[in-house]
């Protein structure tokens, strides 16, 4: 085998991860207002929350798998990856994106119809390949629908705890 060969095999693949962001309208006006200011918001608070940070949702790498589920179970467009709140800047994607507070509680209420599980048994997972899903391990497999589960699960609870304080939601791919 080639050294170049041999390094590659080393090599693990950057994924992006997906983050939700609750945040207050104030927060929202704010961030659409100053591009810089919106920035250095969310990319801190994304580096830094966790798991018990109320406003903080983080779906690893399975933010793409969820955007099909939702798509799948007839969730708007619009409603799926929101609106671009800051200009990308050269060669970036646009994000962060946002909802409003119409948008989550919209949102709330479809995540509230059915749990997020009988979402993913009901996706079509044939076509999730020919969609352009990222698979982290290349195959949409029972195991790939039990991660996307696995990610998803608080999601529901997310939205409709920031529908009932009356918050915005943001949402962020990082690289």
């Amino acid at each position: 085998m080639s050294p170049r060969r041999a390094k590659a095999d080393t090599v693990r693949p950057v994924g992006i991860y997906g983050y939700y962001l609750r945040v207050t309208p104030e927060e929202l006006n704010r961030a659409q207002a100053d591009d810089g200011w919106a920035r250095e918001f969310v990319y801190d608070r994304c580096r830094s929350g966790g798991p018990l940070d109320e406003r903080w949702f983080g779906v690893d790498k399975a933010w793409e798998g969820i955007f099909y589920v939702l798509a799948q179970a007839g969730l708007p467009h619009q409603l799926i990856d929101g609106r671009v709140l800051i200009s990308p800047a050269y060669g970036e994607p646009p994000t962060p994106r946002y909802f409003d507070t119409d948008e989550v509680a919209a949102i709330a209420r479809f995540l509230a119809l059915q749990p997020f599980a009988e979402l993913v048994v009901a996706a079509d997972g044939e076509t999730a390949p020919g969609a352009g899903v990222y698979r982290p391990e290349g195959e949409c497999d029972d195991l790939y629908w039990k991660f996307i589960t696995q990610r998803a699960v608080g999601l529901p609870e997310f939205f409709a705890e920031a529908a009932k304080a009356g918050d915005a939601v943001v949402l962020h791919l990082a690289f």
